[in-house]
């Protein structure tokens, strides 16, 4: 209640001083574009603006949804491009309101897109959950991984609306945040040609029957951190399965007794299905941590002896040996710079260093320098 006093009024969070805040956020590393400069050069017309619209319950005209598709390691992935104006917006909505009044309903180790945490405090969770089984129980024990398949497709509105609604917030911030959610998915409508699907899509998603949340969104990101909470704490908290994380739809968790987590991820499964999640089959499996896993792109393994050895996955090596080849022919048509290719090398050999692969950073080190002749290399290590 006291965080609804805070955090949870329409009046107290939809103010100009928060949506300029919200502003200050999102310039941050987009200043170089024409349209958040234009933004920027009218902020207290535009923000007073908005303001005074979403006050009536209405999104602004200016909130456009423009859709891109794409091919992301085989995959189509359709992308809703989100204007300055939308972000400005879903940043005070999230910042002042629902990060403030859901992330406290969050379990410890579900760290994405929350503040001070991410991907690196995940594989460090999950260093700190091995070693400790290792000191408990020894090598003998079993990795359970799982993911949903279609997560961001699969989620309910009504979910994303019951999600909401216990932590007391004002009515009109949930109206709103719902109206973005839909907002995605009726821009889709215009692409049916039946009339009748339409029609009766465009119906479910005013009556709080749509299925699905758009990548891009920041809202959308908030809803898929909370959608699957009540599978978080039923693991941690009735299973009392301690060294358990989740990463968006990325899942693991440790246990000695294989037939006790096939149980678990058989209720599990139920449960996500209840939800409208579902466990993807290929993905989601049982195995010896000598064996060895893969989490968050990372392949893990327990050696006899207690130690946890990190390689990277061997498809991410693959991919980088491919893209040198296409980026030595985009930089002779011009597409590229150097300094553009330097960078995306850069920071490539720094992610690969969470895990021993000196040999492949070393084979690939010389690939960059054989196609670009040791462009920026001078002092750079494998």
């Amino acid at each position: 209640m006291e965080r609804a006093k805070q955090y949870g009024d329409f009046d107290s969070v939809v103010t100009l001083q928060h949506l300029q805040k919200s502003l200050n956020k999102r310039v941050r590393g987009t200043s170089w574009k024409g349209s958040v400069q234009a933004y920027v050069s009218h902020a207290i017309v535009k923000n007073y603006r908005a303001k005074q619209c979403i006050s009536t319950g209405r999104l602004p005209d200016s909130f456009k949804v423009r859709s891109m598709t794409l091919t992301e390691r085989g995959k189509l992935r359709n992308i809703q491009m989100v204007d300055i104006e939308s972000r400005v917006i879903q940043g005070c909505l999230c910042d002042d309101a629902l990060m403030p009044t859901l992330q406290p309903t969050l379990i410890y180790d579900n760290p994405a897109s929350v503040k001070d945490k991410g991907v690196s405090f995940a594989r460090r969770r999950l260093d700190y959950h091995l070693q400790r089984q290792i000191r408990k129980s020894g090598t003998d024990f079993y990795i359970a991984t799982f993911d949903f398949k279609g997560f961001f497709d699969s989620v309910r509105h009504s979910l994303c609306f019951e999600t909401m609604k216990p932590q007391c917030f004002d009515k009109r911030i949930i109206d709103l945040v719902m109206k973005i959610i839909r907002k995605y998915k009726e821009s889709l409508l215009r692409f049916i040609k039946n009339e009748k699907e339409r029609n009766r899509i465009a119906e479910a998603l005013q009556n709080m029957e749509g299925v699905g949340i758009t990548l891009g969104s920041q809202i959308s990101q908030i809803m898929a951190l909370v959608a699957p909470n009540k599978l978080d704490h039923l693991i941690k908290e009735v299973f009392c399965i301690k060294p358990y994380i989740r990463y968006m739809d990325d899942g693991i968790m440790l246990h000695t007794d294989k037939s006790f987590l096939e149980k678990v991820l058989s209720v599990f499964s139920e449960m996500a299905k209840a939800l409208g999640l579902r466990l993807n089959e290929a993905k989601t499996r049982i195995v010896k941590a000598t064996q060895g896993f893969t989490f968050l792109k990372v392949r893990y393994k327990v050696t006899k002896t207690g130690h946890i050895l990190k390689k990277i996955a061997k498809a991410s090596i693959v991919r980088m040996r491919r893209k040198l080849k296409k980026f030595v022919n985009k930089v002779k048509q011009g597409r590229m710079t150097l300094d553009d290719v330097f960078v995306a090398f850069k920071s490539w050999l720094g992610y690969v260093k969470i895990a021993r692969t000196y040999r492949a950073r070393k084979s690939i080190i010389q690939r960059y320098n054989t196609f670009f002749n040791n462009y920026r290399m001078k002092g750079v290590k494998a």
